[in-house]
């Protein structure tokens, strides 16, 4: 209760002196950040970012990729001896990309 009044008076001292000082101060934030987000250089810097960023996931995706495989047939197998499954004709098969038909299924 006491953190909830200490916001409402905190709230209210701001609102107070914001209303005293008018608009005039908040515009200067405003202009600024605007004049530093289109600066060039700063566009140019976090474009660079984004090219990184991008090149980094396009090299690690294939490894993600691996793991992610790794791990679900792990699953699968944890699944298969937990529940003491055959693994005949169910839909966890194919999960090494194969597109050979298992033996015993009908297609």
């Amino acid at each position: 209760m006491i953190k909830k009044a200490a916001f409402l008076v905190g709230f209210g001292a701001g609102f107070l002196v914001g209303s005293y000082m008018g608009r005039e101060p908040f515009e200067k934030v405003q202009a600024k950040v605007t004049g530093v987000y289109e600066d060039p250089e700063v566009r140019r810097k976090v474009h660079e970012g984004a090219e990184k960023a991008a090149a980094a996931v396009k090299e690690q995706a294939p490894v993600v990729s691996e793991k992610a495989a790794d791990a679900a047939k792990t699953a699968t197998a944890k699944v298969k001896e937990a529940t003491g499954g055959s693994g005949k004709g169910d839909a966890t098969d194919n999960l090494d990309g194969s597109t050979q038909p298992t033996p015993g299924s009908t297609s």
